[in-house]
């Protein structure tokens, strides 16, 4: 099992080359360089900061990252200067076949911001990810809707003045507050009881 730096030469989709620099562990993970210096990325999220020596392109430094979570529930990686950067747009510059675009989002299929492996992972242009977003019921133009919630226990149904103000009564996770995140309220087992009635 290789402990070098590999650099192979790929051809991506919008017909260039690109030198591919990856790494394998004594484990078996594959790291690959991403769009942070120093950062490589396996295909599930695992971020490692490794430096190299560069005769023999051996590792003379390597540390796994742990990630922080922001209040909106997405991970992230601080460098030492204390600039931020997305665990997504990370995982999905060194093992995507497509270029990363700067204006573009990387969005989660699932919708769940802490599950950033490449499969799920897509990147969309601004309007494509507010549409991505209204589509699977996280965008905020829900936020002052009315709606009608039933509790699937009790057969209650309340009726509020807003999804927003339905989460905030329930003590919903500040993350799905400020995002009107519907979708991912109803992974929580806490809430699954809830069920907001479309009219």
């Amino acid at each position: 099992m290789s402990t070098l730096l590999e650099i192979t030469q790929e051809q991506h989709p919008e017909d260039v080359f690109k030198l591919t620099k990856s790494y394998k562990d004594g484990v078996g993970r594959e790291f690959r360089e991403t769009l942070v210096e120093d950062y490589y990325s396996t295909k599930d999220g695992q971020i490692a900061k490794i430096l190299f020596d560069d005769g023999t392109r051996t590792p003379n430094r390597f540390s796994i990252v742990k990630p922080e979570t922001d209040r909106y529930g997405s991970t992230r990686i601080s460098d030492a200067q204390k600039k931020h950067y997305p665990l997504s747009r990370l995982v999905y510059s060194a093992w995507s076949p497509n270029k990363i675009n700067q204006d573009c989002h990387i969005a989660h299929k699932d919708l769940n911001p802490q599950n950033n492996h490449i499969d799920n992972l897509l990147q969309l242009s601004k309007e494509e990810n507010i549409n991505f977003q209204r589509d699977n019921g996280v965008y905020a133009k829900n936020s002052t809707k009315q709606c009608k919630v039933l509790n699937k226990t009790t057969g209650l149904i309340i009726e509020y003045d807003s999804i927003k103000s339905f989460l905030i009564d329930i003590n919903a996770p500040e993350y799905i507050i400020r995002r009107v995140d519907t979708a991912s309220l109803s992974k929580l087992s806490k809430f699954k009881h809830l069920e907001i009635i479309k009219d």
